[in-house]
């Protein structure tokens, strides 16, 4: 009788060491689950982020195109006037000069 009571202890901690590994095993895999869950979380923010950059980018590359463009057409504008103003003080010059030699 105390050599089943032996044997049946053995038994049952034999199980609890099994169960034991068991249970390390699962733990094991879920932290490794989780590293490479973390791992893939992180990527895909990362990528989002540099997708949310790369739009903010273009967007501002594309305002300031705009504004160089409206600069630019202001500009010409004012040459254009300035011209004209030369092309009208040239011809009064023309005909200060003129007058005075005759």
């Amino acid at each position: 009788m105390v050599a089943e009571t032996i044997k049946k202890v053995q038994e049952a901690e034999g199980k609890a060491d099994s169960i034991a590994k068991e249970c390390r095993q699962q733990c094991t895999d879920m932290v490794d689950q989780a590293k490479k869950d973390a791992l893939q979380l992180k990527e895909a923010r990362l990528q989002e982020a540099k997708e949310k950059a790369g739009a903010a980018m273009e967007a501002s590359k594309k305002e300031a195109e705009k504004f160089m463009e409206s600069v630019d057409a202001d500009i010409q504008k004012e040459i254009a006037a300035l011209k004209t103003l030369a092309a009208g003080k040239e011809a009064q010059a023309t005909e200060a000069v003129i007058k005075a030699l005759f």
